[in-house]
């Protein structure tokens, strides 16, 4: 890190994080109340040259971009763990895993159904039960995100490099 850094955090209030001075990072609210502290090693770890964060921050941005989907963490997160995990998962199983109760995770696969990134069934083995599955739609989805992950890590390395 070059001395001073501000990024724009999305939270219920507006927030920013500022890195400088003796390599501490502080985040504060809009009305100046400290939400965190920590090491700016920590907020920007490397991995070859490329902050983890970076590469995160510039791979969502570039999929919004693209075609304009908005999703937020606890939804990205939940559709990465239908398409990571090679188990088949239940709207109870998704629930216990994410730490966020059914009706959350109800809604979260209602806006990922909406845009025909997973789809859900009941189970033919008790009814009372939801599966959650993948869709074409979510695998091309889930590999535009990895090619969109190794462009940005290839940019941010060029980068990195020319600053060196």
């Amino acid at each position: 890190m070059n001395g001073k850094h501000a990024v724009t955090l999305s939270t219920g209030s507006q927030a920013h994080l500022s890195a400088g001075g003796a390599g501490t990072s502080r985040a504060t609210s809009k009305n100046g109340g400290i939400y965190h502290q920590r090491h700016s090693q920590t907020v920007t770890k490397k991995r070859g040259g490329i902050s983890d964060v970076a590469l995160i921050r510039g791979t969502m941005l570039e999929l919004v971009r693209r075609d304009g989907r908005d999703f937020t963490a606890r939804q990205f997160t939940t559709l990465l763990t239908v398409y990571l995990e090679d188990e088949v998962h239940s709207v109870s199983s998704l629930a216990r895993m994410l730490n966020i109760s059914r009706p959350g995770v109800t809604r979260i696969l209602d806006r990922l159904v909406e845009a025909d990134l997973v789809s859900r069934a009941e189970d033919p083995a008790d009814r009372r039960r939801v599966l959650v599955y993948r869709t074409q739609s979510g695998g091309r989805y889930i590999s535009e995100f990895g090619e969109v992950a190794e462009q940005v890590a290839d940019e941010l390395s060029k980068a990195d490099a020319r600053l060196s």
